[in-house]
């Protein structure tokens, strides 16, 4: 009699663990499962696009309210439990670009437009940032409320380079002209708690909407610029170094006050 109560106990359990779950028509689970892993990214640009593509308009836009509050940083999840996932984001950028100038060739004693020299100036810059977090939730069906925290870390640089069609010489005599511009580096730390709202709208397949606040800081440090100017003394070029100041500030606040929109897909 014992085993036949403990027997149908199961089955009972069972069958109410099975009615928790939410699968597809197809019988594939809605909802993600421990162990998964997932990819998410700004929704704003999506929504724009199919806007243009139903109502063949250019100038969809969700609202001036949900701006990108995600800088180009890559979001992944693993799901540690049903309810817990481990976050993690990434940034990690550089590039350069470069702009030219024609000027008058000085060393023509009738400068000619048609024959004019390049000054050039090439900035590069380089971004990494780190985020680690934690998310857990709850909730019955398709629509899950998220809250929890994170911290950032962040690194930048930035300097620009010159360079001339014209030397400096007895005929350009130039005062002093920046050859090298470097700004110093940038460290930034922010700790922030969230909450928000998902919708599983598709198998492993999310959308939702999340509000933060927290503490951030940022530190600049000193920079340089490098000067080539003409010494009419002795009639020769002289390179200088000026220091530039840094910069420093902090907050508490709402970091994205609008909210942000995110398409979130597990696998």
């Amino acid at each position: 009699m014992k085993k036949k109560i403990l027997v149908c106990a199961f089955a009972i359990a069972v069958g109410f663990a099975q009615a928790q779950e939410i699968t597809s028509k197809n019988g594939m689970p809605v909802l993600p499962e421990s162990g998964d892993w997932s990819i998410g990214f700004d929704a704003v640009p999506v929504l724009k696009y199919f806007g243009n593509m139903f109502n063949n308009d250019s100038g969809n836009t969700v609202s001036a309210n949900f701006p990108a509050n995600h800088p180009m940083m890559l979001v992944g999840k693993w799901v540690r439990e049903n309810n817990v996932s481990w976050l993690g984001k990434l940034r990690i950028g550089m590039g350069s670009s470069t702009v030219n100038t024609l000027v008058d060739n000085l060393s023509q004693a009738t400068p000619d437009s048609t024959n004019q020299v390049t000054d050039a100036a090439k900035t590069s810059w380089t971004n990494i940032a780190l985020g680690f977090g934690i998310e857990k939730s709850r909730g019955k069906g398709r629509v899950r409320g998220n809250y929890g925290a994170e911290a950032c870390f962040g690194l930048g640089s930035s300097g620009t380079t010159m360079t001339y069609g014209n030397a400096i010489t007895s005929t350009n005599p130039v005062a002093a002209r920046p050859t090298e511009v470097t700004m110093g580096s940038t460290v930034e730390i922010g700790i922030r708690g969230f909450v928000g709202i998902e919708y599983f709208f598709a198998p492993k397949m999310s959308i939702g909407a999340e509000y933060g606040w927290g503490f951030g800081m940022s530190s600049t440090g000193q920079g340089t610029t490098s000067w080539d100017t003409w010494d009419s003394s002795s009639s020769t070029i002289k390179a200088i170094t000026t220091h530039n100041g840094g910069s420093s500030s902090w907050g508490l606040d709402v970091d994205n006050a609008y909210g942000s929109i995110m398409l979130s897909f597990y696998f």
